[in-house]
C-alpha cells in the first residue's frame, strides 16, 4: 500500500510541475512510436478518403485550422490523458496518395512531441493493410511514464482504426453495389 501510494505522490508531484511548463513547440527528439495495423475490405483510395473524411467532421476536441489537397493543419485537445489530464496540440497531416498520411505537431501546451504517419498496403482486391504509428511524449520523466503514455496511445491507436475500417468498408460496399446496379 506504502508502494502504491509512493507512485501516486510521484505522480501528482511531477503532474505539478509539468503543469507549470511553458507551452512547446516541436521537439528534434522523438520517442519510439508506438503502432497497430489492422486489415480493411477497402482499396487504399477508399481508406485514405475515409481518414481525410474523419477528420474534416470535425469530432468534438477536434478543429481544422487550414486545409487544401495535400494537408491540413489541426488543432486537437486531448483529454482524460494520463498525469497531464488535458492537451491541445496543433498539428500538420500531409496526404501523399495514394498509401500514406504523415503527421507532425507544430505546436502544444503540453506535449514535447507528437508525430506518426499512416501507411496504407494493398494486401489483395479491395483489401488494405492499414498500419497507425503515433509516437507521443509528454515530456515527463517519471517511473513508468512511458509505458503509461504507450498504454494511452495504443488504445486511441486501436479505436481509430476501427473507425476507419468501419467507414472504409462501409464506403467501399456503397461503391460496390452501385458499380453491380449499373
Amino acid at each position: 500500500m506504502f508502494r502504491k501510494n509512493l507512485i501516486v505522490a510521484t505522480l501528482i508531484a511531477g503532474a505539478a510541475i509539468f503543469s507549470r511548463q511553458s507551452p512547446t513547440v516541436a521537439s528534434d527528439s522523438k520517442p519510439e512510436p508506438v503502432l497497430a495495423k489492422i486489415r480493411v475490405h477497402a482499396k487504399p483510395e477508399i481508406v485514405l478518403d475515409s481518414i481525410r473524411h474523419l477528420r474534416q467532421d470535425e469530432p468534438p476536441g477536434v478543429k481544422c485550422l487550414s486545409h487544401s489537397q495535400h494537408e491540413q493543419v489541426i488543432e486537437e485537445t486531448f483529454v482524460g490523458l494520463p498525469v497531464v489530464g488535458k492537451a491541445t496540440c496543433v498539428y500538420k497531416e500531409c496526404y501523399e496518395p495514394p498509401n500514406k498520411v504523415v503527421f507532425h505537431m507544430l505546436e502544444s501546451d503540453k506535449l514535447k512531441s507528437f508525430d506518426g504517419f499512416w501507411q496504407l498496403t494493398p494486401v489483395g482486391p479491395n483489401i488494405t493493410e492499414v498500419e497507425l504509428a503515433t509516437g507521443v511524449d509528454f515530456g515527463i520523466h517519471l517511473p513508468f511514464a512511458r509505458q503509461i503514455t504507450n498504454t494511452t496511445t495504443l488504445k486511441s491507436i486501436r479505436q481509430q482504426l476501427a473507425d476507419v475500417k468501419k467507414l472504409a468498408e462501409t464506403k467501399q460496399q456503397a461503391a460496390l453495389q452501385q458499380n453491380s446496379s449499373m
